[in-house]
């Protein structure tokens, strides 16, 4: 458990610096297929390590060459240098990793979840606070539940949808998106938060790519009560994804909720360029109307 956490956690962590995409699906075939082999050869258990990829990234290191270069090195260590590197104290190495890992703290990120919802904010020095005093594992299992607290408040407090947005789907005005592929409709049922985020982006891209002529995307919000911190940082990459495609993203009907949390957020590239209270704002053509509720698309 704790191995895959490091994975996940110091995968996403560096790809979201690093702006790139990573699979938590391979990522975790990867860590089983290593272990297995290591049980095989009896080897230890392997993990990610936060420090060595921290110090990787500032020495420079962009592929995977890097690793065979370190192993290289390893083995030179290993055969050659350890007599001599015995005598070098334990707290230099530490200063090392230290230096490297210092790196990850992002009080940026600290900040930008104390303006977004205070609770995320608390639940991250919860977690941090844990890991530190109790260890790692317990620090994760700390975070996670008082996440799961977190979220099923919100849940019991949501208000739903915009007032006067379901009056105006009735009367026809997501019917008059019907049509055009120039600005296609992308609904989602659902909380927008750290589970799906993933999901959305991936099901609005592969809209997009599925029409090439597109050059809006019309987020359907209405079934959007609320989204998290993880959900604001995935809509701002996805504003940035789409404008390099030359694709405007705007969100149509979203509750008060949501507006307030994009607001605080202070991203000019969500709020309020990309936030539209009517249909006849968002739709400048007639578009197609795609639905997607869960992950799975339907007609």
């Amino acid at each position: 458990l704790l191995a895959a956490a490091d994975t996940i956690v110091s995968s996403r962590a560096f790809a979201q610096r690093n702006r790139y995409d990573v699979e938590a699906n391979r990522d975790l075939i990867g860590l089983g297929a290593a272990n297995v082999a290591s049980g095989l050869s009896g080897g230890i258990t392997t993990s990610a390590s936060a420090a060595r990829t921290a110090v990787v990234e500032m020495v420079g290191g962009r592929s995977q060459l890097a690793s065979v270069a370190a192993a290289g090195v390893m083995v030179i260590v290993l055969l050659f240098l350890t007599r001599p590197l015995e005598t070098v104290p334990t707290a230099a190495l530490a200063a090392v990793v230290i230096g490297a890992v210092l790196r990850l703290i992002e009080v940026r990120s600290l900040r930008a979840l104390w303006r977004i919802r205070r609770s995320e904010f608390l639940i991250a020095l919860a977690t941090a606070f844990g890991a530190v005093v109790f260890g790692l594992l317990e620090g994760i299992v700390i975070g996670v539940a008082l996440t799961l607290v977190d979220f099923g408040v919100r849940r019991v407090r949501r208000r739903r949808h915009a007032p006067g947005l379901r009056d105006e789907r009735k009367a026809g005005g997501l019917a008059r998106a019907v049509g055009s592929s120039m600005a296609p409709v992308y609904r989602f049922t659902g909380a927008l938060y750290f589970a799906n985020a993933r999901r959305f982006r991936d099901g609005a891209l592969r809209l997009i790519e599925s029409r090439p002529r597109a050059r809006r995307l019309i987020v359907d919000a209405t079934a959007i009560p609320d989204v998290d911190a993880t959900a604001v940082q995935m809509l701002a990459d996805l504003v940035d994804e789409l404008e390099r495609r030359g694709v405007a993203l705007v969100l149509v009907g979203s509750a008060p909720s949501v507006r307030q949390v994009l607001s605080r957020a202070a991203l000019d590239r969500i709020f309020p360029d990309h936030v539209s209270d009517t249909w006849e704002e968002a739709l400048p053509v007639r578009s197609i109307g795609v639905s997607e509720r869960s992950g799975l698309w339907s007609g």
